[in-house]
């Protein structure tokens, strides 16, 4: 009886010890369990071989705070202050690539925010609305945009063909409106590769998370999911996104070209135009650092959980949720709002994009009906 429990004992230790390393059993205790380093770098070589895969994102942003405003004058009482953000962000994104350096993609975004604010000064609360939304498609060597964005020269809900070779035409359009002021944009199938590859490379050396913890498994759209928590680094990601700026700023001059000026609009000089993009992506990237700093100062820190597939090494989801009280940080930042005494804030934050559709995203096909970019410029001027 001992011998036969014995050999049970052996026989179940062999093929426990078989199902945890081939990780057929794999619970998160197991000491062959992959660490997660190596299961994120993995990660990262299948996503960028996928030929095929869809996003769907949602973002949003609430805000609020109140307080009561002391008047520069003493005999003056204090009056009740407010503010509220409310903002919402969803984009879908499918990629085809069909061959390399030649991808079929599609491209949907739409944004609304709605805010509302009443300080000492002001009787009446102030409420602004906005919605934009643009729809972007690449076909072989077309491209196709919708847009609808407030202060940008394009025609409402008309779909609009550009050819891969008139990107810089679209450049110098958004830029100019269409004026004649001496600045020539040419951007060759060359430079459009280079770009995107000097933006792959530095995402690829920058380290810009932290493993902080090994979630328990997850089943995602059917399938178990390695569960993990990451830190981002402020300072990494301030750096990655002031590098990209840069890097495009440089590449952007590089497509442009300056001739005499030629307009009669004297008060628009050729120079200006030409310096604008710069000046643009410095302005942009000036409030993206101001922008990151306030979000990780009030989220202290931005912890973001992500699904990654046990078999097949997907990313099939990235998450960010996260609510605080904004009292305190307030409080620490009264420089910011020195006659202003705090009484509640708070921020609720979510991020919740989903990867799907590995390798079986369908054809996709042009607007069947749109303008040439050729007849938009023409209208404008």
């Amino acid at each position: 009886m001992k011998k036969i429990l014995l050999i049970i004992s052996i026989f179940s230790g062999i093929l426990i010890f078989l199902l945890l390393y081939t990780n057929l059993w794999n619970p998160s205790w197991n000491p062959f369990r992959p660490v997660p380093q190596i299961v994120l770098a993995k990660m990262a070589l299948k996503m960028k071989d996928t030929k095929a895969f869809y996003i769907e994102g949602l973002v949003q942003i609430k805000e609020n705070k109140k307080g009561r405003y002391h008047p520069w004058r003493e005999e003056e009482e204090s009056e009740e202050t407010f503010s509220k953000t409310d903002s919402e962000l969803k984009f879908i994104f499918g990629i085809n690539k069909k061959a390399k350096k030649n991808s079929d993609l599609t491209f949907d975004l739409e944004e609304k925010t709605h805010k509302e604010n009443k300080y000492g000064w002001r009787k009446e609360p102030r409420i602004f609305d906005s919605f934009n939304s643009v729809k972007f498609k690449k076909v072989k060597d077309n491209f196709y945009l919708l847009a609808d964005v407030s202060g940008k020269p394009l025609p409402e809900n008309q779909w609009i063909r550009i050819e891969q070779d008139q990107l810089g035409e679209l450049l110098f359009f958004l830029i100019t409106e269409g004026r004649d002021v001496g600045l020539e944009i040419q951007i060759p199938r060359e430079k459009q590769e280079e770009l995107i590859e000097i933006i792959i490379k530095k995402f690829i050396g920058a380290k810009f998370y932290k493993i902080e913890k090994e979630l328990p498994d997850e089943k995602i759209n059917g399938k178990i999911a390695y569960h993990y928590l990451i830190s981002l680094d402020k300072r990494e990601i301030k750096k990655l996104s002031s590098d990209i700026l840069s890097e495009v700023a440089e590449w952007l001059v590089e497509c442009m070209s300056f001739s005499p000026q030629t307009s009669t609009e004297l008060y628009f000089p050729s120079e200006e135009y030409f310096l604008a993009p710069s000046f643009y992506l410095i302005e942009l990237n000036l409030a993206l650092q101001q922008t990151i700093d306030d979000l990780f100062g009030k989220l202290q820190g931005v912890d973001v959980e992500i699904w990654i597939g046990k078999k097949d090494n997907y990313l099939y989801r990235i998450r960010l949720k996260k609510e605080r009280d904004l009292v305190d940080y307030y409080k620490k930042n009264q420089y910011l709002l020195p006659r202003e005494d705090i009484l509640e804030a708070d921020i609720s934050v979510l991020a919740d994009i989903h990867f799907s559709k590995f390798n079986e995203l369908p054809e996709i096909t042009p607007p069947s009906e749109y303008i040439n970019l050729g007849e938009i410029i023409q209208w404008k001027q």
